[in-house]
């Protein structure tokens, strides 16, 4: 009986943010057929239509937004940008994300290099695809922004990486 009054209970951890049902080691799921239509315009190969979330990341934004990344078990992640709160009424973007290349950048030069000729550009061409930036920008350059996003695994781990 003393025991329970005198037990310290470990602090709580803060919980990974959920949002439009989504959470960490939830699932969601593409309309199959829709995808299965789409698969021939996608520059990507293996697009699942069933996505485990294994990881959740927080990035809050500059303009007062918060960037909200669901991470999937196939290399994906959906994106929810949220601007003036957390809840599905200030969702102004949502975006299925596939990596399809990374690149490691070593040094300055590399760094420049990729600045002015390879990202940031209005338009980018890959495998006879055309894509256009769809935020706002001014000028024909838009360079990367900085931000620090929190990420919650199932694992229970939780880590900060800045990313651009």
């Amino acid at each position: 009986m003393f025991k329970k009054w005198f037990k310290s209970d470990a602090p709580k951890k803060p919980a990974a943010p959920e949002v439009m049902g989504l959470y960490l080691g939830g699932s969601f799921e593409l309309d199959a057929l829709k995808l299965k239509l789409l698969t021939p315009q996608l520059c990507i190969e293996g697009a699942a239509s069933k996505h485990l979330i294994q990881a959740v990341g927080q990035a809050e934004l500059d303009s007062g937004g918060t960037l909200l990344r669901f991470y999937t078990d196939d290399d994906a992640f959906l994106q929810v940008v949220l601007d003036g709160g957390m809840s599905e009424n200030h969702i102004t973007d949502v975006k299925l994300w596939y990596f399809y290349s990374t690149t490691t950048i070593g040094n300055q030069a590399q760094w420049q290099q990729c600045l002015n000729n390879e990202i940031s550009r209005p338009t980018y061409e890959l495998e006879g695809h055309s894509f256009s930036r769809v935020w706002d920008a001014v000028g024909e350059e838009s360079p990367p922004v900085a931000v620090t996003e929190k990420t919650w695994e199932e694992d229970g781990d939780v880590s900060e990486t800045d990313q651009f």
